[in-house]
C-alpha cells in the first residue's frame, strides 16, 4: 500500500499514478512501511482513542426526579398533582389521555405549550396507538415500573389556559399503584412523601369495582382505609378529589360517594368529586370525558395564577402559597 504526495493523486485508492510512473519507482509515492520506518513509531500515526473515565449510562426513565422537580420549581410556580390509587385504577390511563388530548388540540379550554418529559409521557401513551388488526386491545396503558423502586417519577406538562392567557406548569407523578396498596396494607408512606408538597391530590377509584356486587364492599372499605391513611400522612392536607374513573362503564350510587366524603369530613380532609372516562367506548360518553374540568378543579376553580404574598386584607379561603404560608380569610 502506498501513499503519494503529489496534490489529486488517486495512487492509494487505484493503485495508478497520476503522472502514469510505477508506484514503486515514482519519487512522489511512499510506502507505508517507509513512513512508519522513517517515523519510528506506529502509535505515532494512528493515536488510539482515550479511554472514558466512566462507562456511558442510560437513564432508566425518562421521567423527572425529585431534583430536578424542585430545581425547576425554584426558577416558576409549578402546579403539583398528587396521585394516588390501586393498580389498574385508572391513573396511567388518565394521563395518558389527558397529554393525547393536549396533543390532538382536543383538550377544552387549554392548548400545549411545552414539556420536560416529552419521550416520557410518549413512553407511556404507545399502548393507547397500538391496535391488534383494528381490534380493541386488552390493556391500553403499561403498569407502571420504576427503576427507582424508592422515590417517585414525574411528567411535566405545559398547557395554556385559553380563557386566562397564562400558563400553567404541571408535575404529574407516574407511580406504581403498588405503593398506594403498601400505604394501605401497612401504612408504609416514605415513597409518598411528594404528597406533603402537592398542591392538590387525585384519589383514583376504579367506579366499575364501586358498583359491581362482587367487588363494592372490598372497593368501598379499601377507599376508607385510603382516606384514614392520607389523613394521617398529611400534615398540611390539600384539596383531595376523588377521581372516579371509567365512567363510560358505571356510575356508583350516590350514597356511596356521600359516604367516601363524610369519611373525609371525619378525618379532617375536605373531598370533592369528579368523574372521568380516559378511554370511552362508543356512546354517549365521550374519550376524555371530564380531564379538562378535573384540571380546572386542580387549580382551584379559576384558574388564575397563585398569588406568592397575599395581602391580609384580601378575604382569602385556603389559599396554598409559596413556603406553605397561609392566611385566613377575613370574618365578615
Amino acid at each position: 500500500m502506498a501513499e503519494c504526495t503529489q496534490e489529486n493523486c488517486t495512487v492509494a485508492d487505484t493503485g495508478t499514478c497520476l503522472l502514469n510512473n510505477e508506484p514503486a519507482s515514482c519519487p512522489n509515492c511512499k510506502s507505508i512501511d517507509s513512513i512508519i520506518a522513517s517515523d519510528g513509531d506506529i502509535d505515532k500515526l494512528i493515536q488510539p482513542l482515550a479511554t472514558p473515565l466512566e462507562s456511558t449510562r442510560f437513564p432508566l426513565s425518562y421521567t423527572l426526579s425529585a431534583d430536578k422537580m424542585s430545581q425547576m420549581m425554584g426558577q416558576r410556580y409549578c402546579q403539583v398533582i398528587g396521585i394516588v390509587g390501586a393498580p389498574d385504577a385508572g391513573k396511567t390511563a388518565a394521563i395518558v389521555s389527558l397529554y393525547l388530548l393536549a396533543a390532538n388540540a382536543k383538550l377544552k379550554g387549554y392548548t400545549y405549550a411545552h414539556s420536560y418529559s416529552l419521550m416520557a409521557l410518549n413512553e407511556i401513551s404507545q399502548g393507547a396507538r397500538r391496535w391488534n388488526e383494528g381490534e380493541i386491545p386488552d390493556q391500553l396503558t403499561l403498569h407502571t415500573e420504576l427503576g427507582d423502586e424508592r422515590s417517585a417519577g414525574f411528567l411535566h406538562l405545559r398547557l395554556r389556559r385559553l380563557d386566562r392567557d397564562h400558563v400553567v406548569d404541571f408535575f404529574l407523578p407516574d407511580v406504581p399503584g403498588e405503593w398506594t396498596t403498601a400505604l394501605i396494607d401497612s401504612a408504609r408512606a416514605d415513597r409518598l412523601e411528594f404528597l406533603q408538597r402537592s398542591d392538590v391530590i387525585w384519589m383514583m377509584v376504579d367506579g366499575k369495582t364501586l358498583t359491581e356486587h362482587s367487588t363494592r364492599r372490598q372497593a368501598t372499605h379499601r377507599t376508607k382505609l385510603l382516606i384514614q391513611r392520607l389523613a394521617d400522612l398529611l400534615t398540611d392536607p390539600p384539596p383531595i378529589i376523588l377521581v372516579i374513573t371509567r365512567h363510560d362503564v358505571s356510575t356508583p350510587p350516590e350514597a356511596t360517594i356521600s359516604a367516601f366524603k363524610q369519611e373525609g369530613l371525619e378525618c379532617g380532609l375536605k373531598i370533592s368529586v369528579a368523574f372521568i372516562a380516559s378511554f370511552a367506548d362508543a356512546g354517549t360518553v365521550e374519550p376524555g370525558f371530564g380531564i379538562s374540568e378535573l384540571l380546572t378543579a386542580s387549580l382551584g376553580g379559576s384558574g388564575e395564577p397563585p398569588c406568592y404574598w397575599p395581602e391580609k386584607t384580601k378575604a382569602l379561603e385556603n389559599l396554598r402559597s409559596i413556603m406553605r404560608y397561609t392566611y385566613p380569610a377575613e370574618e365578615s
